[in-house]
This record gives C-alpha cells, sequence and structure tokens, in this order.
C-alpha cells in the first residue's frame, strides 16, 4: 500500500497503514530479520524476482527474466526465479528451469538463504519477503527509462506531512532499501533519474537485459511468457506483406474498468486495417485489462500479462502515450506515434511528468482516432517521417550502448563484483 496519492486519499490510508505496522512490520523486524541474519546465506546463490502484478503474480518477462537467461546460458548454476504465480511455475518447472514458488517452505528457505537479489521493480517487495531478505545484497535493473517520477521522486508536490509520512512507512516496511547495484541506460538518465529516485551505493550503465532480444533472433527460453500466436501470425502475415502496429498504453489508475472499446471505434479501425493491409495488435499494462476487440479480423489483443519484447522486431509501428516501451523501441529505428487522447485528466489524476512531454516524445501526436489514421497513412503507408533525426537525438540521450550486449556487461559486473568472493551475513 502506498501513500500518498493525494492528501485525502493519503489521510484514509493512515489507519491501515497504522494496522500493518503494529501487525505487520514490527513483528518482522523483530523475529523475521533477527532469523535472515542469524543464517548463514549461501555463498554465491542468486535469487531473480520479477515484477508482481495483483492478478497473476510475478510474471516471466522483462529485464529480469533476459538477464535470468543470460546468466542460465552462461551456465551458472546456482540461480534460482522466484514466483507466486503458479501458470509460470508450472511452465518453468516443465521447461527444467529452476524455480520456486511462493510462498513454500523451500521458497522461504532460500529467501534468508540467498547471498544475492535480482529485481526490476518494487513489486517484490511485500508478503514479508523484504524482510527474509533483509541482509542480501539487491541489485535493481529497473524496468524503463521515460518521462514519470519514479520511486523516491514520486508525489514531490503533495504536503510535506504527506511526503514526511510515505517516507516513514516506507522505511518501517523496507520498501526502499539501499540497492548495492542499480542499472541505468545513459549518463542523461543517471543523472537526471536514477541518481536521486533510490537509494543506492553503486550506478552503473550497461543498459537494459531486455533489448538484447532486438538484436537477435528469439529462442525457445525467449519466447517463454510470450504470446507466441500471435507472435507467430505477426510473421506470417508480414511475410504475405502486410503491416504490423502496435498499441501499447500506460497504466491508468483512475480507469481501472476502462477498455479498448473507450478508446477506439474498433468495426472502423478494423476496416481502416483491412483497407491499408494492417494488423492492429492491442497490447493492454499488465495492471490493466482492456477487453477483448469481438470478431474483428485486423485486430489482436495480445494478453496483458505476456512479454512483449520478441513482437516488438515484427512490428513497423509503435503508437503508445506515456509509456516507456516507445524509448526501448527507438533502438529498432522504428517509428513512433503518440497518442495521448487524456493528456490533461492523466497529469492530474494519474502521474506527474518529470520532463516535457513534447521534448521527450520524439513522434507526431494525435488526440483523436480520425487523426491518428491520418498519421498512420502518412507515416506508414507514404513514408513521410519528419522525426527520425529526432528519434536518434533521443535515442542518444536514453541509451549509451545500442549493441545487444547489455545482459553480458550486467552479469559480468555483478559477477566480479559480488559472486566472486564469499560473502557472509
Amino acid at each position: 500500500m502506498e501513500l500518498y496519492k493525494g492528501e485525502t486519499t493519503g489521510l484514509k490510508k493512515i489507519v491501515p497503514e497504522l494496522f500493518n505496522l503494529f501487525f505487520q512490520y514490527i513483528p518482522s523486524w523483530l523475529f523475521i530479520v533477527p532469523l535472515s541474519l542469524l543464517i548463514p546465506s549461501k555463498k554465491g546463490f542468486v535469487l531473480f524476482i520479477g515484477r508482481l502484478h495483483k492478478e497473476w503474480g510475478e510474471e516471466f518477462s522483462g529485464n529480469v527474466k533476459y538477464l535470468f537467461i543470460h546468466a542460465l546460458k552462461s551456465g551458472y548454476k546456482k540461480i534460482v526465479f522466484l514466483t507466486s504465480n503458479r501458470d509460470t511455475w508450472e511452465t518453468l518447472k516443465k521447461e527444467k528451469i529452476p524455480v520456486l514458488f511462493y510462498p513454500s517452505l523451500s521458497s522461504i528457505w532460500a529467501l534468508i538463504r540467498t547471498e544475492l537479489i535480482i529485481v526490476d521493480g518494487s513489486e517484490w517487495i511485500g508478503e514479508y519477503r523484504q524482510f527474509f531478505l533483509f541482509p542480501s545484497r539487491k541489485i535493481q535493473l529497473w524496468h524503463g527509462v521515460g518521462f514519470k517520477f519514479i520511486e523516491l521522486c514520486e508525489y514531490r508536490g503533495k504536503s510535506s506531512l504527506m511526503f514526511f509520512l510515505r517516507r516513514v512507512f516506507k522505511a518501517v516496511k523496507q520498501s526502499s532499501p539501499r540497492y548495492d547495484l542499480v542499472v541505468s541506460t545513459s549518463a542523461f538518465y543517471t543523472e537526471n533519474v536514477f541518481s536521486k529516485c533510490f537509494r543506492w551505493r553503486y550506478i552503473k550503465e550497461p543498459g537494459y537485459s531486455r533489448c538484447d532480444i532486438f538484436f537477435r533472433k528469439p529462442d525457445d527460453l525467449d519466447l517463454i511468457g510470450s504470446d507466441r500466436e500471435i507472435i507467430n501470425n505477426s510473421r506470417s502475415w508480414k511475410n504475405r506483406g502486410w503491416k504490423i502496429i502496435i498499441y501499447a498504453p500506460t497504466f491508468r489508475e483512475g480507469k481501472m474498468n476502462s477498455s479498448f472499446k473507450d478508446i477506439f471505434d474498433l468495426r472502423k479501425l478494423d476496416d481502416f486495417c483491412e483497407a491499408h493491409k494492417i494488423k492492429f495488435v492491442l497490447k493492454g499494462h499488465p495492471e490493466q485489462k482492456l477487453g477483448s476487440v469481438d470478431s474483428c479480423r485486423n485486430l489482436w489483443v495480445y494478453e496483458e500479462s505476456k512479454d512483449v519484447y520478441p513482437l516488438l522486431p515484427l512490428t513497423d509501428l509503435l503508437i503508445t502515450d506515456y509509456s516507456s516501451i516507445y524509448m526501448d523501441y527507438l533502438l529498432l529505428e522504428k517509428p513512433v506515434v503518440f497518442f495521448p487522447y487524456d493528456y490533461d485528466s492523466y497529469i492530474k489524476n494519474d502521474r506527474e511528468l518529470q520532463f516535457d512531454y513534447d521534448w521527450i516524445t520524439p513522434g507526431p501526436k494525435y488526440h483523436m482516432q480520425e487523426e491518428l489514421e491520418v498519421g498512420i497513412i502518412e507515416m506508414l503507408i507514404e513514408g513521410k517521417d519528419e522525426y527520425s533525426e529526432r528519434r536518434k537525438e533521443i535515442l542518444n540521450l536514453a541509451f549509451k550502448y545500442k549493441d545487444g550486449n547489455s545482459s553480458q556487461r550486467i552479469w559480468n559486473y555483478i559477477k566480479e563484483k559480488y559472486l566472486s568472493e564469499p560473502q557472509g551475513k
């Protein structure tokens, strides 16, 4: 539970937070933390934990997934993926990939004994895990470079009391740990984002593991956790000369019950795609199901919980709004279109922006479906692209490396810095 979205909302959250303080956090400090300090760690043991989503637990995707795959392929034996998603657990177990289901006695034992955890979000914190992992070294890969305030930098505009209380509760429930390493993508993001928004000992700029998939053909391990049906269909239709567009909007906290039908006239969009030989993939945020597209022939819904990165190299155009996915997409040197149809309400009710939206987003902005369709024709069909140089500028600002070797750089550093010598608790 996060404090505080706004003062009124924040005050309503004080009571349950105080309840958790006395019945969860203080007992954890009194019993779990001392236990984790007494039991020695297992030398070289590394636990990977993906981002947790309310409906399906930890997903097998993102930077954690691809660094985990790299470590597996490198032959490192003392690694395990932790998940509270039973489907993910069964899938990885079937593939003979080291995995533990949480909560279980074996997973709790692993948490207590792990020497190093690797995460790419803050969702790993919770269900007492942060207390079992109190003495462990922690590496934060994070999950995107964009333009929204994150972590410790969120809610700066709220009252000083609310901001102070939020920081106190974060400290008590160990939701803002000091990371031994925070992974960045460039000097710009190190200076302006990661150095300010996390507590850290070291920051490095090797890039994002998940973007390595852009520079190689995905194999069976890469495709675990992805929507293989849509990936295969996209490849097939692309070979027939059709264009593939992906729409990937960000999460909207105030619109949990919205759907694709609230955003587009789906029938009209389907006819538009048919007329211009386009297959249109809609990928909702993992925290927000946006529904189906009925019987539309040219509109496909990519399952929200699935890893979309193996699909991106097959697409010809990305449409998004405030999601940081576009920044990674720039590595593919393909056009991006922005569809901030609810800009004013999003800024007011959802998230504050750290950078000027028009400056940081290198692509045309449309607010209605009709003008979006015209823009797609101009950019994708007619080849009118006025943003290619601007995309390169933002790409160079965001990524130091553009070579598909980020996993190798990160893993080599981890092995050298944290796994080469015995580390006790």
